[in-house]
């Protein structure tokens, strides 16, 4: 009885789902806190850490995805725009 108590209550603790809505994955660090706050501080490290060529492939990363933001929003504007036709199938 003791030794079922003693890892049951290491699995609650272990296990506890304490209002984050993603858990269960892997890790080799658990942070608990507000998350904001968390994000915050891990942004001013690793900017702190970037090197120039990090920078830069950020800075290239970053114009693709503006890129194929565009992309897709011309996209669904495109689609948005087409009437389509009376009983027929279509993307809208």
């Amino acid at each position: 009885m003791q030794e079922a108590r003693r890892h049951g209550g290491a699995h609650r603790r272990r296990c506890r789902q304490t209002g984050f809505p993603i858990w269960g994955f892997p890790t080799n660090l658990r942070l608990g806190g507000d998350a904001a706050t968390i994000l915050g501080q891990l942004v001013e490290a690793l900017k702190a850490k970037a090197t120039p060529a990090f920078r830069d492939a950020v800075a290239k990363r970053m114009q693709a995805i503006e890129k194929e933001h565009a992309e897709r929003m011309a996209g669904s504007a495109k689609l948005a725009a087409e009437k389509g036709t009376k009983g027929a199938i279509g993307a809208n």
